[in-house]
């Protein structure tokens, strides 16, 4: 058995690399577009170095699983408010729900967003044992009690018990089309807050381009979102520094609550390799 977990999280490992690199070295241009490649407040944690970040997509991580109710404690921290699942994905491939991080994995909110696929066999304690096998959950949010290793799941009701998980990262499905913009600041042209959707990894690093020159988003320790106070802009142009340490450039057309980019081309991607 011990056998049998240790190849099946070399396996996990070797597709999850894989993945992001058949991102990364897909890039081909299409007419003018790129080829996608690829209450916290008073917790002071540092954003996760790139080889930190590798290690949640190249080994298994372990800690413990237990509930909290999203109807009770609100959408989560990340803001999604229940955007960003991509359509059209089989039951193996459709994320299963959402979970909470601990603060340490999530790094301040560096890494809302984030795909894992989980593991748990029902050893714990508690009335509602957890069984998954490698199924997919998005993080949506912060669990502030959590220590490292841990995650919170969403599920309405509530749910028993603390029980022992492994999970690791993965690039999370994408549908075709550009990467997705949402903007909690609308319209509004001297102030900028948004998130991208629809991208394999989490966004930790985002700039745009303000009066000629490439100005760094402030993220906020307590939730997700890159924010700029700018000199007015209608359309602009965005750098985003990728999880997996790849940064593109993408335009946003107009500014307004859901936005479409113009200049990377996102494919339809599955996580590990699976099909759909």
């Amino acid at each position: 058995r011990r056998c049998a977990l240790a190849a099946a999280a070399a396996a996990a490992a070797a597709a999850s690399l894989c993945v992001l690199a058949s991102l990364a070295a897909s890039r081909t241009p299409r007419s003018d577009r790129q080829r996608f490649s690829g209450d916290a407040a008073a917790l002071e944690v540092k954003a996760s170095s790139q080889d930190q970040i590798d290690l949640l997509f190249t080994t298994k991580q372990h800690g413990d699983g237990t509930y909290y109710d999203p109807k009770k404690w609100g959408p989560g921290s990340c803001g999604y408010k229940g955007h960003g699942e991509p359509e059209g994905l089989t039951v193996k491939n459709r994320m299963l729900g959402t979970v909470a991080m601990n603060p340490h994995d999530l790094a301040g909110h560096q890494l809302c967003g984030l795909c894992v696929r989980v593991w748990a066999s029902g050893e714990g304690a508690g009335g509602d044992p957890m069984h998954w096998d490698g199924d997919l959950f998005r993080v949506d949010n912060l669990c502030p009690e959590c220590k490292k290793g841990d995650l919170d799941f969403a599920r309405e009701g509530h749910g028993d018990g603390r029980w022992d998980i492994t999970w690791q990262a993965v690039a999370c499905p994408t549908e075709p089309g550009g990467i997705h913009y949402m903007l909690d600041s609308g319209d509004n042209k001297y102030f900028v807050k948004e998130r991208p959707l629809n991208v394999p990894t989490p966004v930790t690093k985002m700039e745009m381009k303000d009066g000629g020159k490439w100005q760094e988003g402030k993220l906020h320790q307590s939730h997700y979102g890159f924010e700029w106070n700018t000199k007015g802009v209608d359309a602009v142009d965005v750098r985003l520094t990728f999880a997996d340490g790849e940064t593109m450039t993408d335009r946003l057309p107009q500014l307004a609550s859901l936005v479409d980019g113009t200049n990377l081309d996102v494919p339809e991607g599955v996580p590990d390799g699976a099909t759909r």
